[in-house]
């Protein structure tokens, strides 16, 4: 199984105590390799095996312990939305990609909205997983 690792960015830690309790915390995510934190930079690198890896999970599990990953946000208009199955379609595809925390698609508008681990996921990796999913 392949590693790959990610960058990210942390917020909310402020001594040698909330490194060590994040990259406890990182470590009991599933899919998680390993983790390690430097305070200094406020990044967290974390080696991940991606087919086990969600980013919503680790998301949530630093969230519960008052620490924040910092996520980026890309907004796409899609065209060819013509019923509501194809915003299922769509969600599942863009949240199939490792490193989007969520993805939510608006059938009347055809407006996505996406929300993703920097360094990982991004606007490229999006779009072409809208393309896939035949928009």
């Amino acid at each position: 199984m392949s590693t790959v690792f990610l960058d990210v960015p942390i917020r909310e830690m402020h001594c040698a105590s909330c490194v060590k309790t994040i990259e406890e915390t990182c470590s009991l995510v599933p899919g998680v390799v390993e983790a390690s934190v430097n305070l200094a930079t406020e990044r967290a690198q974390i080696a991940i095996h991606p087919q086990q890896f969600r980013a919503p999970t680790l998301i949530r599990s630093l969230k519960d312990r008052g620490y924040r990953a910092v996520t980026h946000h890309a907004s796409f208009r899609v065209a060819g939305l013509d019923c509501p199955s194809n915003v299922t379609r769509l969600e599942s595809a863009i949240r199939a990609i490792t490193g989007v925390a969520d993805a939510s698609v608006s059938f009347g508008s055809g407006q996505v909205e996406v929300e993703y681990l920097p360094g990982f996921a991004g606007s490229a990796e999006i779009a072409a997983a809208i393309r896939m999913a035949g928009f």
